[in-house]
């Protein structure tokens, strides 16, 4: 048997070592990843928008254990937090599509501060 008396590590989040993983350069590889996030978060809001809709439409009815609680404070209050999640959603991908744009080298970073 050999000793292996060389060890190398490879660094993903440093982009001028120029490392090539898994035939993709570190650019193209946050590309994709911010591709991937951008997607999850606009299905995601897509999934709270139909949730705040049903709410919206009283097609969700909710009832107490006793049965005949009233439940407008329940639903007014999770149409708030589903709306928020929106909201919270919304800017992430404006966040990302900007982020996005930085990496494809279409806006420098002094641009999006302005």
């Amino acid at each position: 048997m050999r000793e292996i008396t060389e060890t190398s590590t490879l660094s993903v989040d440093n982009a001028s070592n120029g490392a090539v993983i898994f035939g993709k350069t570190p650019d193209e590889s946050r590309q994709a990843a911010h591709g991937a996030r951008l997607d999850f978060y606009r299905q995601e809001r897509d999934l709270v928008r139909s949730y705040v809709e049903a709410l919206d439409a009283d097609v969700v009815v909710i009832t107490s254990a006793e049965g005949g609680a009233d439940t407008t404070f329940g639903l007014s209050h999770l149409t708030s937090v589903l709306l928020n999640y929106e909201t919270l959603m919304s800017e992430r991908i404006g966040d990302l599509q900007v982020e996005l744009k930085i990496v494809d080298g279409s806006v420098s970073s002094c641009d999006e501060q302005d």
